[in-house]
């Protein structure tokens, strides 16, 4: 997110989580720890207004809004170049499609950011981004088109996560 924020000045975006506790203990204290770690000082090179859930990147004149997925309708209406939905796996497609429709604003290279942790073979992440997997697993069940777009997906197994994930694991 910070970096494509810093490439392409002036964009927009917007982060979501599932529900506004994953915001506020997962999200913001992760987004901030990253700005911090990349020498930006709030007030000086950031600023974020708790009222509005926005984060202004003062340098690149960069808006990224901060919502959540429960209600996924109220997400349509901004213009961005980008979002990123933290545990999609705990948020409904509509989400993802409502998001997807705002990816509008002219002169940025569209891109959206899918996280999460598995949550199994029927879910809408596997549908999106495995369509071979699930057709192999599931021949029967005819799948929507997919959203337009290129997919491509990254697995991080928990074991290689520097953070303790071996312990976890």
């Amino acid at each position: 997110m910070l970096n494509y924020t810093c490439t392409f000045p002036g964009s927009q975006g917007i982060v979501t989580a599932p529900i506004n506790d994953k915001l506020r203990d997962s999200v913001y204290p992760e987004v901030f720890k990253v700005l911090r770690l990349a020498g930006m000082v709030q007030n000086r090179d950031w600023e974020y207004d708790k009222q509005a859930r926005e984060l202004r990147i003062i340098p690149s004149r960069t808006t990224i809004f901060f919502r959540t997925t429960e209600h996924p309708y109220n997400l349509a209406g901004p213009t961005l170049a980008w979002f990123w939905m933290d545990e999609a796996r705990n948020s409904p497609y509509e989400a993802f499609t409502e998001l997807h429709g705002t990816l509008r604003q002219q002169g940025f290279p569209r891109q959206a950011w899918v996280t999460s942790t598995p949550r199994g073979k029927k879910h809408w992440l596997r549908r999106l981004f495995d369509r071979e997997g699930y057709n192999r697993d599931y021949p029967d069940e005819a799948l929507p088109p997919p959203v337009l777009g290129e997919y491509r997906t990254y697995q991080a197994p928990t074991r290689d996560n520097p953070y303790g994930g071996y312990q976890l694991y």
